[in-house]
C-alpha cells in the first residue's frame, strides 16, 4: 500500500514538473515555440498535423497574425503557393527571422509586416485565410483584433485559429466563439490535441454567390468559393 502510494506521489510530482517545464519553454521560444521545433523530430510532425488543421488551399491569399518564428510560416507559405503568405506581427526581430528563414529555404512567397493586429495596414475584403496561433490572446485587445480581421477577410472567408493551454494569453474556445458570434462568424470545424484546439469559422456571405464546388487539398477535402482563391 505503501508503495503505490509512493508511487502516485512520484506520478504527481513528475506531471508537475513536466507542466512547469513545457510552460518555461513556450515562454523562451514564443507563444508558438511548441510548432516550430525540430524539422526533423516530433515537433515537425506536430507542424504538419497543424498546417493540416488549417486547411490551407493552393492559391490562397492567407494573413498569419503574431506569426511563429519557426516552422509553421514557411509550411504554410509552401502550401498556398502560388499564394501569398502575409505576417503581421507587433516585433519586428521574429519577422526578421522569418525572413531569413524563407531566404535560406528558397521560399518567395511571403511578405512581412510591422503592424498592431487591432489597426491592420490592409484594405478590406483582402485576405482569403486569416491564421493566428497562441496570438488571440496577447493582442491586448480581442475583440478590436476580431472585428480588424472581419474586415480584411472576404466574404466566406475562413478564420482559423490555434491555441495551447500552456501558452501565455489562452483564449478558450467558448470565449473566442462568443468574441466572434457578433461579427457574424459561425463555427464550421474545431479539432481538439492533448496540448491546443484548432477552431475555424468563417465570415457570412453579403449576398449569395455561385454554387460552391469541391476543392481538394493532400488528404482533406472541404467546399470553397474558387473565385476568392484570386486577389
Amino acid at each position: 500500500m505503501y508503495q503505490r502510494e509512493a508511487l502516485l506521489a512520484a506520478l504527481i510530482v513528475l506531471g508537475i514538473l513536466l507542466l512547469q517545464n513545457a510552460g518555461k519553454f513556450i515562454r523562451r521560444g514564443g507563444p508558438s515555440a511548441l510548432f516550430s521545433v525540430g524539422v526533423a523530430g516530433r515537433t515537425g510532425r506536430l507542424v504538419d498535423r497543424l498546417l493540416a488543421q488549417h486547411r490551407l488551399l493552393p492559391g490562397a491569399y492567407v494573413l498569419l497574425v503574431g506569426p511563429d518564428p519557426g516552422l509553421f510560416s514557411l509550411g504554410v507559405a509552401r502550401l498556398i503557393a502560388p499564394g501569398w503568405l502575409t505576417c503581421l506581427d507587433a516585433e519586428p526581430p521574429r519577422l526578421k527571422t522569418i525572413k531569413e528563414a524563407a531566404r535560406e529555404n528558397g521560399v518567395k512567397n511571403i511578405v512581412t509586416l510591422a503592424g498592431d493586429a487591432t489597426h491592420m495596414p490592409f484594405s478590406a475584403n483582402r485576405f482569403d485565410q486569416v491564421v493566428l496561433i497562441n496570438s488571440l490572446g496577447q493582442t491586448g485587445d480581442q475583440e478590436a483584433a476580431l472585428a480588424e480581421i472581419a474586415r480584411v477577410l472576404k466574404d466566406n472567408g475562413r478564420l482559423t485559429i490555434s491555441d495551447s493551454f500552456l501558452a501565455p494569453g489562452y483564449q478558450a474556445v467558448r470565449r473566442v466563439v462568443r468574441l466572434a458570434a457578433p461579427l457574424g462568424f459561425s463555427v464550421t470545424r474545431r479539432t481538439n490535441n492533448l496540448f491546443f484546439y484548432t477552431l475555424e469559422m468563417v465570415k457570412p456571405l453579403k449576398a449569395a454567390g455561385p454554387a460552391p464546388v469541391q476543392a481538394r487539398s493532400g488528404r482533406l477535402a472541404w467546399t470553397e468559393q474558387p473565385e476568392q482563391l484570386h486577389g
